[in-house]
């Protein structure tokens, strides 16, 4: 079994393969895990798609056409494949497996549009997962809708000083009602620049439910990726063996703790 995923290695990833490999460390399996960057996707194919070497394949990548493009090779070549991250809906697949980035953005958004009474919110993505930050940032804005008079802006940039400068302007800046982080690395950085007003957090690392819990921020989202990678784990079993043939669509909830 393989797991393709389009990203760099970081504590988030480590996690999802910590799940993973609970579920795939049986006698005889084995799983290969390659991260790789966006230009380097359609050179994988062949890789990909090599039915003498993989029962079953996971492939996190940005939901585009180069993607359906991607599944449909594995597909073809006769090799169940699991999308993980966010799915890649126009593309032929045996399963899904993420978080709902679509809802908890909607959630959050309604959340700051019926806590601040007018201004603008600053939302900051920059999330290992690629094509998590569109997710989230539409359901954001759909949110907000519960409150004409509250509107938001989206910086993501994965340049440290770019999203400090960004966040150091926002302190100075009187309209600002509210600052929502997306992505655990991200958050640590806005932490070091508090006090950010009404500072919401999603991400995966613990330490965000004590920022909670010592009044740093006043919401957190905290994604599983462990259990994500658990059920990706379970899937790719039961594909392997030839069971579980229907297309299988998961999201792990998500924890919230608001005020």
């Amino acid at each position: 079994m393989a797991v393709y995923l389009q990203s760099q290695p970081s504590d988030f990833w480590q996690a999802f393969e910590r799940g993973l490999r609970s579920r795939l460390n049986l006698p005889g399996m084995s799983v290969e895990v390659t991260y790789f960057e966006p230009h380097q996707r359609e050179a994988l194919h062949a890789q990909m798609a090599d039915p003498q070497r993989w029962s079953t394949v996971a492939v996190c990548t940005a939901p585009d056409e180069g993607a359906v493009a991607t599944l449909n090779r594995v597909i073809e070549a006769g090799i169940p494949v699991v999308v993980v991250g966010v799915d890649v809906a126009k593309a032929p697949r045996s399963g899904f497996v993420g978080t709902d980035y679509y809802d908890a953005g909607y959630r959050a958004g309604k959340w700051y549009a019926r806590r601040i009474p007018a201004g603008r919110v600053l939302v900051i993505g920059n999330h290992p997962v690629p094509g998590a930050t569109s997710e989230l940032w539409e359901g954001f804005r759909h949110g907000l809708l519960f409150n004409k008079r509250v509107r938001a802006q989206l910086i993501t940039s994965w340049e440290t000083e770019k999203l400090r400068a960004a966040l150091q302007q926002a302190k100075g800046d009187p309209t600002l009602k509210g600052v929502f982080v997306f992505g655990s690395d991200t958050a640590e950085l806005a932490l070091t620049m508090a006090p950010l007003p009404n500072l919401g957090v999603m991400g995966w690392r613990e330490e965000h439910r004590r920022w909670f819990g010592a009044s740093q921020c006043d919401l957190v989202i905290l994604e599983k990726p462990e259990a994500i990678g658990v059920s990706v784990g379970n899937l790719m079993r039961n594909l392997s063996a030839g069971r579980g043939e229907d297309f299988r669509g998961l999201f792990i909830p998500v924890e919230w703790l608001s005020r």
